[in-house]
C-alpha cells in the first residue's frame, strides 16, 4: 500500500525507510533524512490506512501529550531537524573515518561543535533551542573540562604548520575564556618542551651543558682549542639558541588551502 502511494506520487526513490536506534544518535538523522523524501506519500497513506491514522493519533510522546495526526507543521520539524543534525552526522564521519587524517584538526572540529550549539541554543526556534540545549549537556559532559582532556589533543594541533599556537590560542578562549584559555596553553608548552627533551635524549641530544673531555683535542694548537672552547660555550652558554621546537614555533604559519598535505609537508 506503500508503494502504491509512492508510485501515485511519482516517488522514483529506492532508499529504504529504516528506524533509528537509542544507542546510535546519527540513525536519527539517517531516519528523518529519508523519511523527508517519503513525506507526500506519507501524507496519502495516512488517509488511506485508518489504523496507522488511529496509531499515530493515540500514540503518547515523550512530553505525556498524544502525538496526533501528522501535520505539515511536523515536517517542517523534520526538515529543520535533518538541517540541524546534518552537521553533526558530518563531523562524526569525519574523525571517526579509518582514511582520514583527523589528529591535527580534532580540536577545532570539537570546537566548531561547540560554537555550533552555543549559536542554536540563541535560535529563536523553540524546537531547535531544546534540542541544542539538550546536546549542549550530553556534550558538556566530555569536552567542558579541559584539563580531564589529553593534552595529546591540544599539541597535534599545534603541530599542524597552517595553525600551531596562533590557532590554539584562539580555539581555547572561544571555547573555556579568555583566562582559562591562556592558562591551558602555557600547560601545553610545558607538556610539549617535556615532551620534545625526552624526544631529544632518546636520539642523542642533550638537555645539559656537555662535560669537558677527558683528553685534549688532537691538535694541541691554541686555535683549536679556542674553537673547542666556542663550540662547549655555543651549546651551555648562549640564552638565545633554539631548539628544533622553539624554531618550529617561531615560524611563520603554513598559508591554509584545499590542497594542503600535512604529511607531504
Amino acid at each position: 500500500m506503500f508503494k502504491e502511494c509512492c508510485d501515485l506520487d511519482r516517488i522514483t526513490s529506492k532508499k529504504s525507510l529504516c528506524l533509528d536506534v537509542p544507542t546510535r544518535w546519527n540513525s536519527t538523522y539517517l531516519m528523518l533524512k529519508v523519511a523527508t523524501v517519503y513525506e507526500e506519500a506519507f501524507t496519502k497513506y495516512c488517509d488511506i490506512d485508518y489504523g496507522l491514522m488511529s496509531c499515530i493519533s493515540n500514540c503518547i510522546c515523550e512530553d505525556g501529550q498524544p502525538a496526533g495526526p501528522l501535520l505539515s507543521s511536523d515536517w517542517d520539524s523534520v526538515r529543520r531537524t535533518v538541517k540541524f543534525l546534518k552537521m553533526f552526522y558530518e563531523f562524526t564521519l569525519k574523525v571517526s573515518g579509518t582514511l582520514y587524517i583527523t589528529s591535527n584538526v580534532h580540536f577545532l572540529e570539537i570546537c566548531v561543535v561547540d560554537s555550533s550549539l552555543k549559536e542554536l541554543m540563541q535560535n529563536e526556534d523553540a524546537f531547535l533551542r531544546e534540542m541544542a540545549k539538550n546536546m549542549k549537556v550530553k556534550f558538556d559532559k566530555y569536552w567542558r573540562d579541559p584539563h580531564k582532556m589529553n593534552k595529546i589533543i591540544f599539541i597535534s594541533c599545534v603541530l599542524d604548520p597552517r595553525h600551531k599556537f596562533h590557532t590554539l590560542s584562539f580555539a581555547l578562549a572561544a571555547m573555556f575564556g579568555e583566562t582559562v584559555g591562556v592558562k591551558i596553553q602555557e600547560e601545553v608548552k610545558t607538556y610539549m618542551n617535556t615532551l620534545f627533551n625526552v624526544y631529544a635524549m632518546k636520539n642523542g641530544g642533550s638537555g645539559s651543558c656537555p662535560s669537558s673531555p677527558s683528553s685534549g683535542p688532537s691538535s694541541s694548537s691554541s686555535l683549536s682549542k679556542f674553537m673547542l672552547d666556542l663550540k662547549k660555550h655555543k651549546k651551555c652558554g648562549r640564552v638565545d639558541s633554539k631548539t628544533e621546537l622553539d624554531k618550529y614555533l617561531g615560524e611563520y604559519v603554513e598559508e591554509d588551502h584545499e590542497k594542503f598535505n600535512i604529511l607531504g609537508w
